[in-house]
């Protein structure tokens, strides 16, 4: 009986967990690529690094100039405010991306036994909890962009008790379901070394992961509602405005100058609410794609490695379209390069171009 065990224990086959007293069998039947997934992994890690660090010198560098233009102390805090969480993106993604590689290296080196599975459970909780702290700061700047916005003369009719409620309830729902994800995910015992990699020990029930992520889906459409309502407001004036003149055209001529003054003013202003709502919409649709793609798509088999890899470049989406809420978002991946290259793309309108 020693011998058979001894047997066991050197075919990696499977092993006796001695905490949860649960066969664990550690040589998987899944498809051959799965064996090889970690080059891809490694990869798109290391691109994501470049890519994020990247974007973290072009956010300071942009940051750094275009703070010195804009005048009034409440402007200036607010815009340094707002420079500031897009900052604080990338870094929380490299240190998710930290213990992605970190992940990598204990799927390469960590043995197939108890040890092998402790050192998977503590990586991928750390993952875990990286990723939380890193899907927070896109949605929290784009929660403090409409809330800028709201602020703006044009929309300020628009600030009711309703809309200030619903600010903060997305507010109390994106902590709450992010909190309660890793709660979950990072408190049961639920990884296992294997062939293949780090992997979840048995087919997982994802019942707390779907209330968790409906939570996080009901703040982000509020969210997302908080920027289509003026839009979708604005929309219904301008088209009762031409239903009555029946030219824009008219309606312009007539205007004094002053009138076409706030009347392009407002405009900027929308037209930033509405990238801003492409922001949060291309924010939405990756997340999204992420966990459809890990729980429903792959199998539990798959290679956490695979997995992280999945959820992190969702994350550097986000990075991405949050940069594109500036009016001027070409300036910030340029200037990394010079003052050269910004030559003849000056800000027209700083008191909107934040």
């Amino acid at each position: 009986m020693t011998t058979n065990n001894s047997s066991k224990k050197r075919d990696g086959s499977q092993a006796l967990n001695g905490t949860t007293m649960e066969l664990v069998v550690r040589t998987i039947d899944g498809p051959e690529f799965f064996e090889q997934v970690w080059i891809l992994s490694q990869v798109v890690n290391v691109l994501l690094l470049i890519a994020t660090s990247f974007a973290l010198l072009a956010i300071i560098s942009y940051g750094k100039r275009s703070i010195e233009k804009v005048t009034g102390r409440d402007r200036k805090n607010k815009k340094f405010n707002l420079l500031v969480l897009a900052a604080v993106c990338p870094v929380t993604l490299l240190l998710r991306l930290i213990t992605t590689q970190a992940l990598l290296v204990v799927e390469r080196v960590a043995t197939l036994d108890s040890d092998g599975d402790d050192a998977c459970e503590i990586v991928v909780d750390c993952s875990i909890i990286f990723f939380s702290l890193a899907t927070l700061p896109s949605y929290i700047f784009l929660w403090y962009r409409q809330k800028m916005l709201y602020a703006r003369q044009a929309l300020q009719h628009l600030n009711t008790k309703p809309m200030r409620f619903a600010r903060y309830l997305f507010v109390v729902l994106l902590l709450l379901g992010g909190t309660t994800s890793a709660f979950i995910s990072t408190i049961p015992v639920r990884y296992q070394m294997s062939n293949f990699g780090c992997v979840h020990r048995k087919e997982q029930n994802y019942f707390a992961n779907y209330i968790t992520a409906l939570t996080l889906v009901i703040s982000q459409l509020l969210l997302f509602g908080l920027f289509c309502h003026p839009l979708r407001l604005h929309n219904k004036t301008t088209l009762k405005s031409r239903a009555a003149s029946g030219s824009s055209l008219r309606i312009t001529n007539r205007i004094s100058g002053s009138q076409k003054v706030k009347k392009n003013r407002d405009e900027l202003v929308y037209k930033a609410v509405k990238s801003a709502t492409i922001s949060m919409g291309i924010c939405i649709i990756s997340d999204l794609f992420a966990v459809v793609m890990v729980t429903l798509v792959l199998s539990h088999i798959t290679p956490l490695s695979l997995t992280r890899s999945i959820y992190d470049f969702s994350l550097f989406v986000n990075i991405i379209s949050i940069v594109f809420c500036f009016e001027n978002w070409k300036n910030i991946f340029c200037g990394v390069f010079g003052k050269a290259a910004l030559r003849g793309r000056s800000n027209t309108n700083p008191s909107i171009s934040i």
